[in-house]
């Protein structure tokens, strides 16, 4: 058990494991399914009736699922992590399903082009011999999208000639997944935008799954709320920008004004509702300085946070402000305001913090 749990967290979706250790004899407890909306907010899918959530130690990157038919165990895996620049459709699938390549008796069967959420994905089915048994063939298949600046990895598996009984499953569980993670960054970018001052109509589309046109020019993109950065093979430029419903607003040290976009059409309510800040989140908004000091923490209306020389995302949960690093370390505090200034205590700091309003 120790050497599948050590796989597991150093690796993603190595069910084989958990479905090497399955007891034939046991009662298996049936599933209602219904909703299941992940703890961290990053994605939300229908569960069909019969599975059940199947935690897996070491797991920090999704939620595993698992329904039995007889003796015959299934496992869905859904994976979220950050997106590379270099990260297409088909290297993401290759980089992740690079450990399953490795398995004694593996089989690449099928790449198909398919869409998940309304966003271009790719799915891989392949097969390998069940902890190196030629007698016993594990099928799996894989999929992966990308969308809000993360890449989704969806790992199925069951035995090969039980496949035909979970089919269904698997075609709700894909058909139901909704990437969450990204879309308060993201959903107010979506769309068409239109360059005010250009006689020409240049135009300006950026997609969920980060593709960019852009006039003639193509590519892909990045935002964290306050930087959006334009990516293409011969380079990449990067600009603060200001959003808002009807406007995108772009300006660096090379453009001797701002750059002023208007919407052109609607948003796209299926891909960019976002629930409306509470009035904690609103009130915390903004840049505040260290009093005596030079530390400067910014808290954008996406939820991105830049505190120091540290980014990455922030929540708020009462009187708590949660900070997770771009490298995925969370930590907690205690916030109170008042008169203009902001105390955090708790979490890493051995006295309370205060902060005042830039």
């Amino acid at each position: 058990m120790t050497s599948c749990r050590s796989r597991i967290a150093g690796a993603l979706a190595l069910a084989a494991c958990a479905l090497a250790l399955a007891v034939p004899t046991a009662a298996k407890k049936r599933g209602a399914g219904g909703v299941y909306e992940d703890t961290k907010g990053r994605f939300a899918l229908d569960l069909p009736l019969g599975w059940n959530l199947a935690p897996m130690p070491g797991d920090l990157k999704g939620m595993m699922f698992r329904r039995d038919i007889g003796d015959v165990p299934a496992l869905f895996h859904a994976a979220v992590e950050g997106v590379r620049d270099s990260d297409t459709l088909e290297s993401a699938l290759d980089r992740l399903t690079s450990e399953f390549a490795q398995e004694i008796g593996y089989r690449k069967l099928t790449d198909l082009q398919v869409k998940v959420a309304g966003l271009p994905a790719l799915r891989r089915t392949h097969s390998a011999f069940l902890s190196g048994n030629d007698k016993i063939v594990r099928y799996s298949v894989d999929t992966v999208l990308i969308a809000y600046g993360h890449v989704h990895f969806l790992h199925f598996e069951t035995a090969e000639n039980a496949y035909p009984s979970f089919k269904g499953d698997l075609d709700k569980l894909l058909g139901s997944f909704r990437p969450l993670v990204g879309r308060k960054v993201y959903g107010p970018l979506l769309g068409d935008w239109e360059l005010v001052s250009s006689r020409s109509g240049l135009r300006l589309s950026l997609a969920a799954d980060l593709s960019f046109v852009l006039g003639d020019k193509r590519g892909r993109y990045r935002a964290d709320g306050t930087r959006l950065t334009f990516i293409q093979a011969d380079g990449r430029e990067t600009f603060d920008y200001a959003v808002s419903e009807s406007s995108l607003v772009v300006r660096n040290d090379n453009l001797s004004d701002p750059m002023t976009y208007r919407r052109v059409g609607q948003q796209r309510p299926d891909l960019v509702a976002v629930p409306p800040a509470s009035a904690a989140e609103r009130s915390i908004v903004g840049a505040w300085r260290v009093v005596d000091g030079d530390i400067t923490l910014r808290l954008s209306p996406s939820g991105a946070v830049q505190f120091g020389p540290l980014s990455g995302r922030y929540r708020i949960k009462g009187a708590l402000l949660t900070i997770e690093s771009a490298a995925g370390v969370e930590m907690t505090y205690h916030y109170s305001i008042h008169a203009g200034r902001l105390t955090l205590s708790g979490g890493d700091l051995e006295q309370p913090l205060v902060l005042q309003r830039e």
